[in-house]
């Protein structure tokens, strides 16, 4: 593979012998970016009938500094008056679901709700019921992240995204519209 890429770029062996440490480093986040879209590709979710009840979606103890009150014109969107976010992007996130006309019913999903992948347990975050062209409704699992770009994320973050969505498919969700990366509502494209 070296020695083909240096006939495309030569020089290509030049710069490995200046900076070696450098592209091990690189090399082996290739690999792995390729290990986990390879695994990816061949990764088949199988159904065990697992179910969860509403009555298990209930307000769980969190610190105090991560509780985000809904403003009261939420309240009618969501299950809870309080709200546990993990980051600034989510509390932000959350503001912009309670103030956009078209989301018409949002979930934070608890901390217990994951989904098992190759790469580690998958945790979406939102779960979202928007109107769209006056009647049409859409189901939105929102991973909210600081970017949209895809290749800012670590490579474990791809490819629990990947596989989460993989998940879903397999459900025969396929009318569950899958976002993620999100960073505001306007990423939806509702």
């Amino acid at each position: 593979m070296i020695l083909e890429t240096n006939k495309k770029n030569p020089g290509f062996i030049d710069s490995i012998k200046l900076n070696p440490a450098l592209f091990v480093q690189r090399a082996k986040q290739n690999i792995k970016a390729h290990e986990s879209r390879l695994l990816n590709q061949s990764l088949v979710y199988v159904l065990n009938g697992e179910s969860w009840s509403k009555d298990e979606l209930k307000p769980f103890n969190a610190a105090k500094n991560t509780l985000w009150l809904v403003p009261d014109k939420g309240l009618k969107k969501t299950l809870f008056d309080k709200i546990a976010v993990d980051s600034d992007e989510e509390r932000q996130f959350a503001n912009q679901l309670v103030n956009e006309d078209k989301i018409k019913y949002f979930l934070k999903l608890p901390h217990w709700f994951k989904i098992p992948t190759p790469f580690g347990n998958y945790n979406p975050d939102w779960a979202i019921l928007a109107e769209k062209d006056g009647s049409q409704h859409l189901y939105f699992i929102a991973e909210t992240k600081s970017t949209t770009d895809r290749t800012k994320l670590r490579n474990d973050e791809n490819a629990r995204i990947d596989a989460g969505k993989r998940a879903y498919e397999a459900k025969g969700l396929e009318d569950v519209i899958f976002k993620a990366p999100v960073v505001v509502v306007g990423n939806l494209e509702i």
